[in-house]
């Protein structure tokens, strides 16, 4: 018995030096640095930037931008890992699996792009994007630009992550209000984002996390907990970002986030139609389940300018279904935005439908300076001549659709 032990034993520790050395290799598998905060892991091509899985809490940078169109084609390295499943996301719920735990490090793009990304993992129960699971992470100055094919999983599905989680501090086994990491801040993704429920354009799941600064413009289309931005935030906050793709589904759909609960959008605003069928479809908030109804929630100085259609109850022009409309100050809609074929008239900034503005409004730089948007040479908003705010990364569009059904 003894002996069998020992073999046992010695054939583990075989077996966790090998996947040392191997890890050891990815971790030098970079252009440069030594993934430190002051010397961060430079990525310059789609091999390293797939070595990132091996090395979650290293500080990383990109070189330059990352095409992967090559890599994941037919004959591509990536596609040789992973066949017509695309990208395989980085980080997992799976955090004890030494291949691809999850990612906890900070990533800092350095204002480049990750181009050419796309994920076919319709039967991979959670965390589909460029990263899968980003837990106490820190992800700054990123592109992403999705190709035709879309990021398209189950549950937890965004361009960037499909959930990104601020790491909690514990004391005597009672959870704090410390959060580290869960971040997102300057970064955008485009392109078409699919699955089944908590699905986003940037981020599918949100909790105890910030996006600041941070824009999407791709559609959306699920079944539930679907945002033109994040598909569901818990104890979470949005401010200076903005999505212009659609949004369609069954209900909790919303422009901006489709289910959001103890959590916060601020100087924000969303573009793009919304579509669904039932419990939930706003502009800005679908709400979903009463996700809305948290004393917490709150919802200043953003704006919604897309229609809306539900074909059966709870849709709003702000918020699809909320209780606490206290909640909401300074917030807008186009004037001529319509639910359902219908144009609102009443005008109330502080209510879920909002208040009225015209498009030569929304195109004037007043408009925003007087409820508070900071337009400054650093950010986080700039003026776009064209008549809109921007944030100066990545190509941005005009955002506005003026018209009506």
């Amino acid at each position: 018995m003894k002996y069998t032990t020992r073999k046992l034993a010695l054939f583990l520790i075989a077996v966790v030096a090998s996947l040392g050395s191997a890890l050891c290799i990815e971790a030098h598998a970079f252009s440069g640095g030594s993934g430190t905060p002051d010397d961060p892991y430079i990525i310059t091509s789609a091999a390293e930037l797939n070595a990132v899985r091996y090395n979650r809490s290293a500080f990383f940078r990109l070189g330059n931008d990352i095409d992967l169109t090559d890599y994941l084609a037919p004959d591509g390295a990536g596609y040789a890992k992973w066949g017509a499943a695309g990208w395989q996301p980085i980080g997992s719920e799976f955090w004890f699996s030494s291949k691809d735990p999850r990612f906890s490090g900070v990533f800092d793009g350095n204002r480049h792009k990750i181009t050419g990304l796309w994920i076919n993992r319709s039967d991979q129960d959670l965390d589909v994007g460029l990263f899968g699971l980003a837990y106490g992470a820190v992800i700054k100055n990123l592109g992403i630009e999705i190709a035709a094919a879309g990021v398209i999983g189950d549950t937890f599905v965004g361009g960037l992550a499909g959930r990104l989680f601020g790491s909690l501090f514990y004391e005597d086994g009672e959870e704090r209000d410390d959060m580290h990491g869960g971040i997102i801040i300057n970064s955008f993704a485009t392109g078409n984002i699919s699955g089944i429920d908590s699905l986003g354009g940037l981020v599918g799941d949100l909790m105890h996390g910030s996006i600041t600064g941070s824009y999407s413009t791709g559609d959306v289309d699920g079944v539930g907990g679907a945002g033109g931005l994040v598909g569901s935030m818990l104890y979470s906050s949005i401010a200076d970002s903005y999505a212009t793709g659609n949004v369609s589904g069954n209900g909790g759909l919303g422009g901006l986030v489709g289910a959001m609960s103890g959590s916060s959008i601020d100087n924000s605003f969303a573009t793009g139609y919304v579509r669904g069928y039932d419990l939930g479809v706003g502009g800005l908030v679908g709400g979903g389940n009463g996700d809305f109804r948290h004393k917490y929630s709150s919802i200043r100085n953003s704006f919604a300018t897309g229609n809306i259609h539900c074909m059966r109850r709870y849709a709003g022009v702000l918020v699809g279904w909320s209780v606490n409309e206290r909640t909401i100050t300074n917030s807008y809609r186009y004037i001529n935005l319509t639910i359902n074929g219908t144009i609102l008239t009443a005008n109330t900034p502080d209510r879920r439908n909002g208040g009225i503005l015209t498009a030569a409004q929304l195109m004037t730089k007043s408009t925003y300076t007087d409820i508070g948007w900071l337009f400054y040479p650093d950010g986080p908003w700039h003026w776009d001549e064209r008549g809109f705010p921007k944030l100066n990364i990545g190509v941005e569009n005009f955002p506005f659709n003026f018209e009506t059904d």
